[in-house]
């Protein structure tokens, strides 16, 4: 019964984050998305991002390796939105990250006033014929059946990213 239970809510959780994707996606196209800013302490909030998803990433069988070169620093960022585009890229990383895998997060300043926060994992990638068209509304690289998704996941994140000044 648990078992079941645990399917169940991941499901759950799966829909949730397609359908505000969905929802978001109408708001950045109608340019209605308002991105809601406060005053964060990053390394905290990506510590608790991360380990919100290490049961997934475990059952994966994904190693999560953190680099964060700038502690204690607080940014001004809409939490929910960052929090939705770096889920969905851990979605990609669950979909596309052979088991034995790593996913990779890191945070650096870039000397500009600027920090960069990078998600990498140990898939296969994407062809360099198709990097371009991943951040294209509903366009999915591998278009297979037996990988769930809408396509928007990338498009969404990059919107975030741009609307948070990357």
């Amino acid at each position: 019964e648990e078992r079941y239970l645990a399917v169940i809510v991941a499901q759950s959780l799966r829909l949730t984050r397609l359908i505000n994707n969905v929802l978001d996606f109408g708001r950045l196209e109608q340019g209605k998305k308002k991105y809601t800013l406060a005053r964060v302490e990053l390394v905290s909030f990506l510590e608790t991002l991360i380990r919100s998803q290490e049961v997934r990433l475990a059952e994966a069988g994904l190693e999560v390796r953190k680099d964060f070169q700038v502690p204690g620093l607080e940014v001004e960022i809409d939490r929910d939105a960052l929090e939705q585009a770096l889920l969905n890229l851990m979605d990609n990383a669950l979909k596309y990250t052979p088991r034995g895998g790593t996913v990779d997060v890191s945070l650096e300043a870039n000397g500009l006033g600027q920090v960069c926060l990078s998600v990498k994992d140990t898939g296969p990638g994407v062809p360099p014929e198709k990097k371009e068209r991943v951040f294209e509304r509903f366009y999915r690289a591998d278009p297979s059946r037996s990988r769930p998704g809408s396509g928007l996941g990338l498009s969404l994140a990059r919107a975030v990213a741009r609307g948070h000044g990357g």
